[in-house]
Order: structure tokens, then C-alpha cells, then sequence
């Protein structure tokens, strides 16, 4: 993100009041450090200076009159969200940083139609399992990081958020066509599904993890979409005899392994789809508030028993969206 601008004036409380105007304009892959980079690549493409000229007119334009509070003109180098799904880009971003910076901003002007997107660069996340839990963590998650949500529960209605960026679908993970439906214009999908525990599922066991996994690996190698994070826990696939001596002894053979079992096949299923995939292993769960430190075991020989908050699998889960070092692992999550 670049900024162009002159600096601000200091009202009497030390409050700052800004205008803001914000232009997009596309660049090469390559990171732009300066506003001086920025201007020597304005002619590599014929749309790029559309943007910069409509910013110089109202500039000029602005200098003529006497203007109750400054404006500062702001430019950035990547598109508006969902665009890349990256919760510290864009005007939205950019306004709420200034806010929270103590400025007053009096009202933005977004000058995105001056530049261009594509809707298939636009992807967007879904979470299948939203309603509670890690998945309900995951969805506030993204949403303070400014992204664009669709969340798919069975009963989704009832999920306790209100913003507009949020889409509530409900549905069944289950049914082939609702995934289907789920996944348009989707670009990231967590899968965050879980179950009821109850006697029967302790001794019956489940087919949901690998029956649902199945259907939305299918979906997605139909419609596209290559990014697939999923959670499972420790105890499953190859993490299976890391958890001590307690757990792997007792709690694991005598309450866990049937639903496990089934999760084993879902690990599986990941791992064969050809997806960008990473299947997260969090340790026993708490609900407590976010820490932001926890570790990430990704070697084997490191996974061992511990506890974490719901609240910092969600933030793991948010940050792998926009860090594709952890495709294809299992990392471990534990406090």
C-alpha cells in the first residue's frame, strides 16, 4: 500500500479531521516500496494513469477553495477486499487504521471504478461448520480482519453476528448440492465441522468427517477452488500416540476412537485431493479469549499434548489464508 498526501492538521483537542480519497491502481507482481516506484511504472499499461489523472484533477481543483479540514489523497497498489482475502489492504483498512489512530475522518471517497477487476480475482472464505465453536471463532475472526464471509451451518440463522460481509447459508455439509452452492465465488474454504458428544457417538462412532470431506473435495476440483484448511485435532492420522501417556492410554481408546477413526479417513481424503491443503490439529480446546501466542508444531518428533482457545485456532486459521508456507502439512496447535 502506498500513500500520497500533505500532512494533517492538529485540531484543539488533538483530534485530527480528515478527508480521505482513495484510488486503486494495479502494478506488477512485485512488492512497491515507494511512491517513487510507483510513478515509474505508471506506463506499463494503458489503464494505469486513469486513476493517477483523476486523483491530480480533484487535487487541483481542491486547492482553489478554503477547506474546513485537510484531505489526504491516499494510493494503493493492490485491489479493495475480498479481492485476496487480506485483512490490511484496502480503503476500508486503511480508514479504520486512521481511526484508530485517533483521527476524525469526516467521509471517504473511493475511486475504484477508475481502475479495474476481475469478479474471478475476488475470493471469498467459507466455513462449513459456522455455527459454534471453532468455526464461529473463525467467522468473527475474518470479519475484524475486514474479510468477506460465507458461512454454511445447519442451522445458520442462528449464528449471534450481524455484518453485512457475512452471507449465513443453512444447509447441510451432507448435501452435495448445498456445497455446490456454497462454493460460488469462493476462493478459500475452512472446514471447521464437528459433532455433539453423546454415548452413542462414543460407541457408534460417525461417518460425518470423511462422507462430508468427500463431497466438498468433489465440489471444489469442479468449481476450482484449490485452497482447502482443515481442522481435526490431535490423535488423528499420523499424530495418532503423540498426545502422553493419559490421553493416549485412557481418554483417547476409551471416549475418542471411533470418531477418530472417521477422521482418519478425512485426513486421508485431504491429503489425496491435489488441493493447496493444510489440516490443522489443534490440542484440547478452551473457550477463553485469544492470547496470540501459541506455538505451531510442524515436526512430528514435537507433537505432544496441550490445551488452546478456540480464539487463537481461529486467528491460526484466518492467517493461513494469506501464508501458503503450511500447504501441505499438519501442523500441531497447542498453547
Amino acid at each position: 500500500m502506498g500513500a500520497v498526501g500533505r500532512d494533517t492538521l492538529d485540531a484543539d483537542d488533538n483530534v485530527i479531521e480528515r478527508r480521505v480519497v482513495h484510488y486503486h491502481y494495479p502494478t506488477r507482481e512485485e512488492a512497491v516500496d515507494t511512491v517513487e516506484s510507483v510513478a515509474m511504472r505508471f506506463a506499463e499499461a494503458r489503464y494505469k494513469p486513469r486513476a493517477v489523472a483523476v486523483m491530480l484533477e480533484l487535487a487541483g481543483r481542491l486547492q482553489q477553495d478554503r477547506l474546513k479540514a485537510p484531505v489526504l489523497f491516499a494510493a494503493f497498489t493492490l485491489e479493495e477486499p475480498p479481492a485476496y482475502l487480506m485483512g490490511h489492504q484496502g480503503s476500508r483498512i486503511f480508514v479504520r487504521n486512521c481511526q484508530n489512530n485517533g483521527d476524525r475522518v469526516l467521509g471517504a471517497i473511493i475511486l475504484e471504478m477508475v481502475g479495474y477487476t476481475a469478479p474471478e480475482l475476488w475470493p471469498r472464505f467459507s466455513f462449513i461448520g459456522a455455527s459454534h465453536g471453532i468455526g464461529l471463532e473463525t467467522a468473527r475472526a475474518a470479519l475484524r480482519a475486514g474479510h468477506s464471509v460465507r458461512a454454511l451451518a445447519r442451522s445458520a440463522a442462528s449464528i449471534p453476528i450481524q455484518d453485512s460481509n457475512l452471507d449465513k447459508v443453512s444447509g447441510n455439509a451432507l448435501d452435495p448440492h448445498t456445497i455446490r452452492n456454497v462454493l460460488r465465488d469462493i476462493g478459500v474454504v475452512i472446514q471447521t465441522l464437528g459433532v455433539d458428544f453423546s454415548p452413542r457417538l462414543v460407541f457408534e462412532g460417525t461417518r460425518l468427517f470423511s462422507e462430508s470431506t468427500r463431497i466438498l473435495v468433489d465440489a471444489m476440483k469442479t468449481a476450482g477452488v484449490k485452497r482447502l484448511i482443515t481442522v481435526t485435532g490431535l490423535g488423528a492420522g499420523d499424530s495418532r500416540g503423540h498426545g502422553g501417556l493419559l490421553y493416549d492410554a485412557i481418554v483417547f481408546p476409551l471416549l475418542l476412537k471411533r470418531v477418530y477413526d472417521d477422521k482418519d479417513v478425512q485426513e486421508w481424503i485431504v491429503r489425496s485431493s491435489g488441493l493447496d491443503w493444510t489440516i490443522v490439529r489443534p490440542g484440547l480446546l478452551k473457550d477463553s479469549p485469544a492470547t496470540g501466542s501459541y506455538r505451531v508444531l510442524t515436526a512430528s518428533r514435537d507433537w505432544r499434548f496441550g490445551a488452546i482457545s478456540r480464539a487463537d485456532v481461529a486467528d491460526f486459521l484466518v492467517r493461513q489464508v494469506d501464508d501458503r508456507t503450511l500447504i501441505g502439512t499438519t501442523p500441531l496447535l497447542t498453547s
